[in-house]
């Protein structure tokens, strides 16, 4: 008819990406265990690695083995808890910023630790 527009609507379509992060062998087979069933020196690994993996290299830092120990022995198995949420959920940011082994000292408790214990107990 003249005068008339026949309107056509495209259909969205959602869009969605997916990424694969390779992790190492040794990570795959502690993220499949129960977190009481890790000890002080898989969580060590597991946050050394995902710092890595996440951050890229990092600066050494001379306490980074006394700060993991002192994070297992405040939290233990909840201490894995900690580790995995911010990497598995966070992407390795917390508040904006990469998470570096200094997160997990005793001073960064009250606003990373205690905050992602927090909003595991919230789900």
């Amino acid at each position: 008819m003249p005068g008339t527009a026949q309107l056509s609507q495209a259909s969205p379509q959602l869009t969605t990406t997916v990424t694969v992060e390779p992790v190492s062998d040794r990570i795959a087979e502690l993220t499949a265990r129960e977190p009481e069933l890790w000890s002080a020196a898989d969580l060590s690994l597991f946050i050394t690695e995902e710092i890595a993996r996440h951050a890229g290299p990092q600066l050494p830092c001379a306490q980074a083995q006394a700060i993991l120990e002192q994070f297992w022995a405040r939290y233990g198995a909840r201490g894995v808890l900690i580790a995995r949420r911010v990497f598995e959920v966070h992407r390795g940011f917390w508040l904006g910023a990469p998470v570096t082994v200094r997160r997990f000292e005793p001073g960064q408790d009250e606003y990373f630790a205690g905050r992602l214990l927090d909003e595991i107990a919230a789900e």
